[in-house]
């Protein structure tokens, strides 16, 4: 089944104008509680933690639901739990050995068994996957959160570039920022593979 041209024009106007709204309303919720809207616990990371979180449930349910793609649909699913874990540091520290590490590379692990039973497959499924522009955007989105984020949002690199009038809120700002624009590229990159699957599975199985 091909997609027609004006449903996915539609979708990207969409996604365009949760970017916009999203962006947006940082501006009155920094003018309310300023950096501290950026802070862990506060609302761009809890934004996070959700867009991650929430990536990794729904591949994992769609790992269950389509068994022709289970391999992948774990695989991707392992990855944002393994984020969304990241992302849940401040409450680990202390309280487990390795703070948030355990619980990230058990649900790794999880993915991982999963993805085992489907090995002699899971060639043909990444395959599938990189040729879609759905890897696309996911991609941009893990490049944007672990290495973009991180690199403009360095200290010392700051710190050079503002000629020593560097503030650590505003490292902050910035670095959280990007982390969101990341995490919603994932999201949107998710919602296309999705789509994308739902073609080619048996119209029986539906969602």
């Amino acid at each position: 089944m091909v997609e027609s041209l004006k449903a996915l024009i539609c979708r990207y106007v969409v996604y365009g104008l949760v970017f916009l709204g999203t962006f947006a309303a940082l501006r009155p919720i920094t003018r309310r509680w300023g950096a501290d809207a950026f802070r862990e616990g506060h609302f761009v990371e809890l934004a996070h933690l959700g867009l991650a979180a929430g990536a990794s449930v729904v591949m994992f349910f769609f790992a269950w639901r389509w068994p022709r793609w289970r391999g992948l649909l774990a695989i991707l699913a392992g990855m944002a739990g393994f984020a969304a874990m990241r992302e849940m540091d401040y409450i680990f520290t202390g309280r487990l050995p390795g703070g948030w590490l355990i619980p990230a590379l058990l649900v790794a692990g999880i993915a991982v068994a999963v993805a085992w039973r489907d090995g002699p497959v899971l060639g043909r499924q990444v395959r599938h996957y990189v040729s879609t522009a759905a890897f696309g955007l996911m991609w941009a989105g893990v490049l944007t959160v672990t290495v973009f984020a991180q690199l403009v949002g360095h200290g010392p690199l700051l710190d050079d570039l503002v000629d020593g009038r560097f503030d650590r809120d505003v490292k902050r700002v910035v670095e959280e920022s990007l982390e969101l624009l990341g995490y919603m590229l994932v999201a949107m990159g998710m919602i296309e593979l999705l789509l994308n699957l739902r073609r080619r599975v048996p119209p029986s199985v539906g969602w």
